[in-house]
């Protein structure tokens, strides 16, 4: 019985061993099977991610050296080009993709990328054989305007390009995560663990210390190919922990920032990456110590370039993007990718500056032609007018007066529309009626047509702060815009007057002018502003330009709409509040007689003594501001006083009109002044009581308009 039992128990226990033998090289075989499945899913996922990278960044440098060749001339970049264009290197990496297993999704977004990849050669080719074609006609550089290929069109597609990558990058990313997941998840059931740990420990380790160095194999490969492509990418690459201290420096970070990566590393990036001006603001990262999370504030990605300064204090543009490192659903660090855009800003920069000069050679050549229209009738009437003196024809000289007149008006009126653009077209600014200033333009423009105009408000007294000559030119200009749609036929205008409930700081009024003539053309609409653009032929193209200049120096905005043969135009004013607005001040009753002249052109002074001669005024004059001081005192000396200076503000051999005011005030503080120029760039006149003055006159100015300014002293 006990030899049974023997027998039976060590049976059972010969059984066991079995079982659990056979448990033991069942549970290696499907580690080891399930592991190497996962590292194999691993290790071709890794695969992806480098072909995609090196696919992604062969698009940019055809961008880049497309960029150096037509725009600085880079032949070497030219080579560089053409010995990517034959397409070996990206067909290589499309053949490498298909090797490793693509699904039909996968497939339509790569067939998409070649697609827009050859659109986007396309133009480069396009930009470079023209760039090379001139080249080889002039033998010269070429300015950087013939250069230009970033379209509109090159921008689209180059856009389109980035997001497909991005759904073929996400794609892959999913299928091969959930590959890895599926591949590897009996090792996380842990069905047969527990009794292989128990019983067989030294055996598992040995495995996993194996498997263990095989993978470090393969992330230290996958490293060194990170390494390299780090080392060689043209974009800054800095890894920071979860505290913001740096763990990875690539050589393009330090290009950018100046720091070795020797001091970069273990420093926090707020820095060693310095921002500056309206850049200053931005942290990339801040460590919440509370809860150990790092805080992005740019959220990974901004719209604008930022300004940072280098450690050798070179002022650099780029542009930040970020994402977040996450291991287990847990923040683990960030990589910030900080991409040079100096050069291209320089580039866009002196584009623009190329565009301006053009701009400013079409205004010059404009100017020219208007004023030499305008100077043709005033000399052909001045001649006209002598030969009537001749005859004694009186009637036909004053006939020959009124047309030099209307042409001078035209050159005052030319004038006031350059001053616009110039630096010295800044308003000086007063309260005035919104609604009056509306109600004169329209009138002016609309009398004696068949223009049916309405103006609705819900106050007639609202009050702005403006130039009124300027936002009145304004007004008439956009109203002369409709009346010239209408062409001969009737047509209504409406403009409506939209006013908030309260009054503060940011309060603004909304002026919408409607009509319902042939209205703009859509692709019009986006140049009407531009100066002399112009669809009518004999007109300047000054009028909604000058208007426009006139809204935004009034910290205004303007925009245009049309459809269905309705033109809109929205204007936003700041609106004057009630503690902006002064009270009138009572006017003095002391009666002006004598006069002090004060400018540099004897030829103006001349003819400002005998108009005011005419008009029963005492008039001295002076060509500066030191022989104008000399008068006064000697005035004074005599015991008498002028009542009224008149002073030039800009004197270029001499003191001008804000330093001889100051010192005039000193003498005198009673002393009465009106300042005179044909600029308003200067503070002085668009804020003239802060300096003393009563009064100003914005040459050109007729003497009839420098009596009434007289008169209202």
């Amino acid at each position: 019985m006990k030899l049974s039992t023997f027998n039976l128990k060590n049976k059972t226990f010969k059984i066991l061993h079995i079982t659990l033998f056979a448990i033991l090289i069942s549970a290696l075989i499907l580690t080891n099977y399930f592991m190497n499945a996962g590292i194999r899913s691993q290790s071709k996922y890794i695969d992806y991610l480098v072909l995609l990278d090196f696919y992604e960044k062969l698009s940019e440098e055809y961008t880049q050296y497309t960029i150096k060749y037509t725009v600085l001339g880079d032949q070497e970049a030219l080579e560089s080009y053409k010995y990517l264009s034959n397409n070996k290197i990206r067909n290589n990496i499309i053949d490498q993709l298909y090797q490793l297993g693509i699904t039909d999704r996968e497939e339509q977004y790569i067939k998409k990328t070649i697609e827009l990849c050859d659109k986007l050669r396309t133009k480069e080719l396009e930009a470079i054989n023209s760039k090379s074609q001139i080249v080889n006609l002039l033998s010269m550089q070429l300015d950087t305007t013939e250069s230009e290929f970033m379209t509109d069109t090159y921008v689209s597609l180059s856009q389109q390009y980035k997001q497909t990558m991005i759904k073929l990058r996400n794609a892959i990313t999913s299928r091969m995560s959930d590959e890895v997941t599926i591949k590897t998840s009996p090792l996380n059931k842990g069905f047969f663990i527990m009794t292989v740990i128990a019983l067989f420990v030294p055996i598992l380790v040995f495995n996993n210390l194996y498997k263990s160095q095989k993978l470090n194999r393969i992330i230290a490969e996958d490293r060194e190919l990170q390494a390299a492509t780090l080392k060689n990418i043209a974009d800054g690459v800095i890894v920071v922990d979860t505290k913001g201290n740096i763990v990875l420096f690539n050589p393009a970070a330090e290009k950018i920032t100046g720091f070795s990566v020797t001091k970069a590393l273990g420093a926090n990036i707020n820095k060693v990456v310095d921002f500056m001006g309206d850049s200053k603001d931005f942290s990339l990262c801040k460590y919440n110590e509370v809860n150990s999370e790092i805080n992005c504030p740019i959220k990974c990605s901004i719209d604008k370039p930022l300004r940072l300064t280098s450690s050798n204090n070179e002022e650099k543009i780029v542009e930040v993007k970020c994402s977040k490192i996450k291991t287990a659903n847990e923040v683990t660090g960030v990589v910030y990718t900080l991409r040079d855009e100096t050069e291209k800003v320089r580039i866009q920069d002196e584009m623009e500056k190329a565009k301006r000069l053009e701009s400013l050679g079409l205004l010059a050549g404009g100017i020219a032609h208007d004023f030499n229209n305008t100077l043709t009738v005033i000399i052909g009437n001045l001649g006209l007018a002598k030969l009537y003196e001749y005859q004694g024809n009186t009637e036909r000289i004053a006939y020959c007066l009124d047309e030099i007149d209307k042409e001078t008006s035209k050159a005052q009126h030319i004038t006031k529309q350059i001053l616009t653009f110039a630096r010295g077209g800044l308003p000086v600014k007063e309260v005035q009626s919104l609604y009056r200033i509306i109600k004169e333009a329209s009138d002016s423009v609309f009398k004696n047509t068949t223009i049916d105009h309405a103006i609705v408000a819900p106050l007639a007294d609202i009050k702005v702060d403006v130039d009124y000559g300027q936002m009145l030119h304004a007004f008439k200009n956009i109203f002369n815009n409709s009346l010239e749609s209408f062409g001969c036929g009737a047509g209504k205008v409406s403009v409506n007057i939209i006013k908030s409930t309260t009054c503060d700081e940011n309060e603004a009024i909304n002026i919408i002018i409607k009509d319902n003539g042939t209205g703009i053309k859509e692709e019009d609409l986006p140049k009407i502003f531009d100066i002399y653009f112009t669809t009518k032929e004999g007109s300047q193209g000054l009028g909604l330009a000058t208007t426009y200049k006139v809204i935004t120096n009034h910290d205004g905005a303007i925009e245009a709409e049309s459809k269905d043969g309705e033109t809109i135009f929205t204007i936003t004013l700041p609106i004057a509040c009630k503690h902006k607005i002064k009270k009138k001040i009572q006017k003095p009753t002391n009666i002006i007689k004598s006069i002090l002249v004060m400018d540099d052109e004897e030829s103006i002074t001349s003819v400002m003594t005998k108009y005011l001669t005419e008009y029963n005024y005492t008039v001295d004059t002076a060509s500066n501001g030191e022989t104008a001081i000399e008068k006064y005192k000697e005035k004074l000396q005599q015991g008498k006083t002028y009542d009224l200076v008149i002073l030039d503000l800009t004197v270029p051999k001499g003191m001008g009109g804000e330093e001889t005011m100051k010192e005039l005030l000193k003498i005198d503080p009673n002393t009465k002044a009106i300042v005179a120029s044909g600029y308003s760039n200067d503070t002085v006149l668009a804020n003239y009581k802060d300096y003393g003055f009563q009064a100003i006159l914005t040459k050109p100015y007729k003497p009839e308009d420098l009596i009434k300014t007289i008169k209202t002293l």
